[in-house]
């Protein structure tokens, strides 16, 4: 991220995975980026929260209930995302190999 809170991607760009949404390129508190696909927080009063690129697992489907959260914590794998906050964690996608069986707090 540059020191103004904008995220750059860069490198291939097949499934959109760098290609930020206009609205999530500014004030971002956090950003992963998976395997083909990118998930961003942003830092603002109701921390909005977006994945974008492939989605063929639900990797980049929030669950909606946990979307305008405050996370401190976010990792994008192949095919699955990770979020957490307060020590408490959600993973959503691909459980190809056990990846997503967190328990759901």
């Amino acid at each position: 991220m540059l020191s103004i809170n904008e995220p750059v991607c860069f490198g291939n760009n097949s499934e959109g995975q760098i290609t930020i949404p206009n609205n999530y390129k500014t004030n971002v508190k956090l950003i992963s980026a998976g395997d083909k696909h990118t998930c961003v927080i942003k830092k603002d009063k109701l921390n909005f929260s977006i994945c974008f690129g492939l989605n063929n697992s639900g990797q980049t489907n929030i669950p909606t209930n946990l979307k305008n959260l405050d996370f401190d914590y976010i990792s994008s794998g192949k095919e699955y995302t990770c979020i957490g906050r307060n020590n408490k964690y959600r993973c959503f996608g691909g459980n190809q190999y056990g990846q997503t069986q967190i328990e759901p707090e």
